[in-house]
This record gives structure tokens, sequence and C-alpha cells, in this order.
């Protein structure tokens, strides 16, 4: 990350170290997910999701595409950075920015996936427990001891 203070500001976003970074189409009013690119910084993410002229940026390796046939990324599109910091791509005389947002559709999404991942470990937990009891369940990582069947059997094989 970059740690100048005189650094303009959402200097930071532009050089972030590479991580993944999220891609949201407007279409209409609404936003929708459509890609998540392994980047260094929004103006990576940003190309990395614009179709060339020899094949559809859902065949860069540095992307996951999460809907298919998705369009070139655009003005008006959002990229999340790594940070959860969100940016809309837009026009000024002087060019392309990438000016920072309150985005709530990607904080409603974190917090729904937040939600399914309790769900599910309670579902687990609940399901584990149906079939083994109260006994403690212990951790589901094989033990180097676990490994070494050659210990259970006295040292033969």
């Amino acid at each position: 990350m970059v740690k100048d203070k005189d650094a303009p500001p959402g200097a930071s976003a532009l050089f972030a170290e590479m991580g993944r970074f999220e891609v949201w189409q407007k279409e209409g009013h609404e936003f929708m997910p459509v890609a998540s690119v392994r980047a260094g910084n929004l103006l990576a993410a940003l190309v990395y999701t614009m179709n060339r002229t020899d094949a559809p940026w859902s065949d860069n390796e540095q992307v996951i595409a999460l809907l298919p046939n998705a369009r070139s990324t655009d003005l008006g599109d959002v990229i999340v950075n790594p940070e959860g910091e969100a940016y809309q791509i837009q026009n000024t005389r002087l060019g392309l920015i990438f000016k920072m947002i309150d985005f709530p559709q990607h904080r409603e999404a974190k917090a729904l996936f937040a939600e399914w991942e309790a769900d599910y470990a309670a579902a687990k937990m609940r399901d584990a427990q149906a079939l083994f009891g109260d006994a403690p369940i212990r951790s589901t990582e094989p033990t180097h001891a676990a490994i070494d069947n050659s210990k259970d059997r006295g040292g033969r094989e």
C-alpha cells in the first residue's frame, strides 16, 4: 500500500498489493457482481475485465468470471479493492477516474455470505452431534499419529 502522506486521496487503492478485486457491472439501477480479479491495482482490474480483439475478458487467467457472457467493464461500473473499498469508474475532462463511493450492495453481499458461513458451520456441528452424540468433536485435520499407521500395528507392516 502507498504510505506517502503526500499521496493524493485514493492513491492507496491504485497501488495495492496483489489481491482479489471484485467487479460489479451496472445494469439499469442494479449492480451485478461479474468477476473476481487477481490484480495489483484498480486499473489492472479494469483492463483485465475488458474484451480484447482476440478473446473475451473471461478467458483471462487473472479473472474468475461469475456471469457468463458479461460485457466489458465500462463507465458507471464499480470495482471493490481487497480492503473492501468501492470505486466507481467515471469519466472527466481529464480522463477516467476511480471515485470512492459508498456501495451498500457489496456490504449486503458480504453480510449474506457471512450469514451463510455461520449457518453452514452450525449445520455441520448439528450433523456431527447427530452422528457422534455428545462425544467431544476433534479436529478433522489428520495428526501425525493418524497418518503413521505402523504405530497402530506395533511397528509391523
